[in-house]
């Protein structure tokens, strides 16, 4: 039997989480579903919970595989198909797990199957899967002010062509550049051994 060397401490990792902001993290959930092969369509949704400050949060998409391992719903820097891919956005397989470390209650409906997280029960996995995509729905702890900070920054990202997002039922609409420009800029991408490099 493995021994693992290091354990997670969730409520550690949500206070740094929390430092990036609440729209970052959202924004994480997004950026996931936008690297997904074939995705046309990303859905978000959040609702405050009366009188409490927590939001219900909801990010699904449509891409045709979902995830192709369920157990990096969880796993922290499990080994990633995007460090060797500089037009993708995720690179360290920490996203979500961001993210869950601020939610009371969670899950993720993919291809592969689900996973739920909850406080008293811990992570509890399940047959039920999707045809296509996923989903990941979440109560996140946020206050009001929180709310309407996380509604600025889903309008203001910047999203690629023929890819359609929604948010709470409205479409998110490409900014237009004022200008745009040729440039050259170091990249960073995984060599044979999956270790970032310059490039």
């Amino acid at each position: 039997m493995k021994k693992q060397w290091f354990d997670v401490d969730r409520t550690g990792l949500g206070r740094q989480a929390e430092e990036l902001g609440k729209g970052r993290l959202v924004g994480e959930l997004i950026q996931n579903a936008l690297d997904e092969p074939g995705v046309t369509q990303i859905a978000v949704s959040l609702a405050q919970v009366p009188g409490q400050a927590l939001a219900d949060l909801s990010v699904e998409d449509d891409s045709a595989e979902g995830f192709k391992d369920l157990s990096h719903a969880y796993t922290l820097f499990a080994p990633s198909l995007k460090r060797a891919n500089a037009e993708q956005r995720g690179r360290f397989n920490i996203g979500e797990k961001m993210v869950l470390a601020i939610c009371t209650k969670a899950s993720i409906c993919t291809t592969k199957g689900t996973v739920a997280f909850d406080l008293d029960q811990g992570r509890i996995e399940k047959p039920e899967c999707r045809e296509r995509g996923s989903v990941f729905q979440g109560r996140i702890r946020m206050t009001a002010d929180e709310y309407g900070h996380v509604c600025d920054y889903l309008r203001s990202l910047l999203l690629p062509d023929g890819i359609t997002v929604t948010f709470n039922g409205d479409k998110v609409l490409p900014r237009k550049p004022i200008h745009t420009f040729q440039a050259s800029l170091e990249t960073v991408l995984a060599d044979a051994k999956g270790v970032m490099r310059p490039t």
